[in-house]
């Protein structure tokens, strides 16, 4: 165990050196002293202690090493923006528009290779021949946003050509895979004929991994509940199918004649016996799955258990876990970094935690004197029931508690039904509808019959009705606003402490304390009670926000009465969505679109499927359909405002007598909606894509035009970039959203010219800007790019990273 340990803060350690290399070796050494101290305590010989300290700095010199190799090699895919790439890749399942390649080679047009570029989302995708191999040109986007809530990004790119290298026909004997992927999509359309859409939707989900069927209502009722690692083949599945699978094997070996069953058991036990025989059952589902990270490491993990019955060995369950996260860091260290490698491995040693109490309790239980006395049968039903339901409870909730911390990092909520939904749902996906789904499976590829449908579809549609009743209570989920990935660390430090103390008590053959379980679990829990505290003291000023969103415009406005108003959407809205989940905001009070050009309401329709907007402001010249036009609309022209306590916005333009003479793009850009929102001591002005016409008419209000803040007009081109218009204007900060490399060369040069007296930040350079007022009138102005860490190459650069760390937007 300790090597692995060490190979694991090796990775560790590698990932993180390039922007904490003193702090992290300040950790490891104070690792290894522990570790000498510790044996030396547990057997006083300083040269047994020392031998057990240097294994451990072995292990985590050669973990380190093998991660420092995986970075160098790795490719930055912000260095690929704008390139075009080649990609070489195999097609394991059809598709069209959109489609995520994995590349097992890459170069540029130079024929340099692209090391480290695992996936492409490309679009302009046609309709591919399954296990066929392809070579594709491709251009990769321009921009990676920055902004907050979506750090982790994958590369997108535009399909320019494609070549076909080797037809499915010429590779699907010698691929194994491509079998598996033949059966699974032959599973999908079957499944897709015989069952309900909901229905035919989870079980892809959970027999081959595939999760496009899903609606997003459902998808976000699973996720409020806390089911989503349900629809995601992991741990949990392949621990559920293997109890099933081995309990029916013992069962159906229990059923044999007295002789066999001697004969057999000769030679292994039983339970032996199921574990061999439940192997090719968890192969084929492994092969029928997606394949994914969470899916192999989780098979590895159930490969090492039934290894470990077959030794007779059960209770080195920690062992089997780190051996293959080991395993899996070994090919991959960045899996470190993934989220569902952090929540499988959590949620896994929370719920060995949690087991092995559990199976001491019951060992008391069973030496106490009371157990001994006889019962009737139904006496010992009702004492089996509610070890039943007790032990389900505390893995669940273990599970839960273990990784809300993450959930509420990564997805900003916490989902407060979560332990209730797991209870009842997990148990019958898991035990009944999974194996139901897997055997009418098997039958169906052996056959061509697809058996018990109405069964399946029964139980499982039974599910889903009661996952979106529970979705349905108003204190179903928690929004969690952002809080500092400090907090994140000091917990799972502590996670990690009680980890070590709990290995630690194995080998001394002693039982950890109840104290020491307090003890780690208050050092995990105080910072994030301190941080919740200090929110209710901060000041709550106005606060802007600039999102990076391209060639695009989006803004959020949170005022200081908590309401929130969105100012153009993008072209798709997921820049304003991701920003809104990480301020843990649910509800739009005002959704503001300047104008109907995609680039600034292409996203309205996203945005009002995900969150509730109270009311549409806009020009009173866009027509809407769909979900928008149940809406509250509200048409603002020059002199209409809104106002409460402090605040008041207020319409520049356009307005009943203005007209424009442009029949181009640049007419519509002319009536762009223009803002002004005034706190009583700074003016922010938002001015949508207004050109010159637009410009010469706002510049009659003359001084009325003054403002501190402005968002530049029209990504900061010159059709803007009138001298008069920012006389009257006279910004201290000037906003300009544009895109990375973008075709138009915006913002121009004459546009920067007239704003020499301004600050000027832009989106394409500093990613998301944030103004934020304070309450003696002072403005605050921070980039997200200033925001992210660098890498170290001195005390004072670690020093900020440090302070990053504990910093929050």
């Amino acid at each position: 165990m300790l090597w692995l340990a060490g190979f694991i803060a090796g990775i560790t350690a590698g990932l993180s050196s390039g922007y904490f290399p003193y702090t992290t070796s300040i950790l490891i050494l104070s690792i290894v002293v522990s570790v000498f101290l510790f044996n030396h305590r547990l057997r006083p010989s300083i040269g047994r202690s020392l031998i057990f300290s240097l294994l451990f700095l072995a292990a985590a010199v050669f973990g380190f090493s093998i991660a420092k190799i995986s970075l160098s090699q790795a490719t930055d895919p912000a260095s690929l923006a704008g390139s075009e790439v080649v990609i070489e890749t195999t097609a394991f399942s059809s598709t069209q528009n959109s489609y995520s390649v994995y590349p097992y080679r890459a170069y540029d047009v130079n024929g340099t290779e692209i090391k480290g570029l695992r996936q492409v989302r490309v679009a302009g995708m046609p309709e591919l021949e399954l296990c066929s191999s392809y070579r594709m040109r491709v251009k990769i986007a321009n921009d990676i946003f920055l902004n907050p809530g979506n750090s982790a990004q994958q590369v997108q790119a535009r399909l320019l050509g494609i070549n076909l290298l080797k037809s499915g026909s010429e590779i699907f004997a010698a691929s194994l895979k491509c079998v598996f992927s033949r059966m699974k999509q032959d599973l999908n359309i079957r499944m897709q004929e015989i069952f309900s859409p909901d229905t035919a939707a989870f079980l892809m989900s959970v027999t081959t991994g595939y999760r496009g069927g899903f609606s997003p209502d459902l998808r976000d009722a699973f996720s409020s509940t806390g089911l989503a690692h349900l629809i995601s083949i992991s741990g949990t599945h392949f621990g559920l199918l293997f109890f099933v699978v081995f309990q029916l094997f013992k069962r159906i070996l229990s059923l044999l004649p007295y002789k066999m069953l001697a004969l057999i058991t000769l030679y292994a036990t039983p339970s032996q016996i199921s574990a061999l025989m439940s192997m090719p059952v968890m192969v084929f589902y492994l092969g029928l799955s997606d394949m994914s990270f969470p899916a192999v490491r989780s098979f590895i993990m159930i490969s090492f258990f039934l290894f470990g019955l077959l030794l007779q060995r059960r209770g080195l369950w920690l062992n089997t876990v780190l051996l293959a996260a080991a395993l899996i860091l070994l090919f991959r260290p960045d899996s470190l970094l993934d989220l569902s490698f952090q929540l499988s491995f959590t949620a896994v040693l929370c719920i060995g935690l949690a087991a092995d109490a559990i199976r001491r309790r019951h060992e008391a239980q069973r030496n106490s004197p009371a157990s001994s006395e006889q019962k009737a049968w139904p006496a010992r039903i009702k004492e089996s029931s509610k070890k039943f339901i007790f032990s389900t409870s505390i893995i669940s909730l273990a599970a839960s508690a273990g990784t809300a911390p993450l959930v509420a990092y990564y997805f900003h909520y916490t989902s407060i039904i979560s332990p209730l939904a797991n209870l009842i749902i997990t148990p019958i996906a898991g035990f009944i509808v999974l194996p139901l789904a897997l055997f009418s499976s098997f039958t169906f590829l052996i056959s061509g019959a697809f058996p018990l449908v109405q069964v399946i579809e029964s139980i499982t549609s039974f599910c889903i009705w009661l996952i979106r009743v529970m979705a349905g209570f108003s204190f179903a989920e928690l929004k969690i606003s952002a809080y500092p990935m400090a907090l994140l660390l000091i917990f799972y430090a502590s996670f990690a402490g009680l980890l070590f103390m709990y290995a630690a008590g194995l080998r001394c053959q002693r039982e950890l304390k109840l104290r020491n379980y307090a003890i780690l679990t208050a050092v995990g829990l105080l910072p994030f009670i301190i941080w919740s505290a200090s929110g209710s003291f901060s000041e709550n000023g106005v606060k802007v926000t600039f999102l990076d969103a391209g060639q695009a415009d989006s803004a959020v406005i949170e005022l200081p009465d908590n309401r929130v108003i969105v100012i153009d959407t993008a072209r798709n809205g997921f820049q304003a969505a991701s920003y809104l989940h990480y301020r843990g905001i649910s509800r739009i009070d005002a959704l503001v679109i300047s104008h109907a050009e995609a680039d600034h309401a292409g996203g309205a329709g996203y945005l009002a499927s995900r969150f509730e907007i109270s009311e549409i402001w806009d020009n009173g010249m866009i027509e809407y359909s769909g979900s928008l036009a149940d809406i509250n609309k509200r048409s603002m022209l020059r002199g209409d405002f809104a106002e409460a306590g402090r605040y008041r916005i207020t319409a520049l333009h356009p307005h009943d007598s203005f007209y424009t003479f442009a029949s181009d793009e640049s007419g519509e850009n002319n009536d762009s909606l223009v803002l002004l929102l005034d706190t009583g001591k700074n003016r922010f002005m938002f001015s949508g894509d207004i050109a010159q016409e637009a410009v010469d008419d706002l510049v009659e209000l003359q001084d009325a035009l003054s403002s501190d803040v402005i968002k530049v007009p029209h990504h900061g081109s010159r059709t803007a970039a009138d001298e008069i218009f920012y006389f009257y204007v006279s910004p201290r900060i000037a906003v300009i959203s544009a895109g990375r490399n973008n075709q138009y060369g915006h913002p121009h040069e004459e546009t920067i010219a007239q704003l020499q007296s301004a600050l000027v930040y832009r989106t394409d350079v500093d990613g998301a800007i944030q103004v934020k007022e304070y309450s003696g009138g002072r403005l605050e102005v921070r980039s997200w790019r200033e925001h992210i860490l660098n890498p170290a190459d001195g005390i004072s650069s670690e020093l900020a990273n440090i302070k990053r760390l504990f910093a929050v937007w």
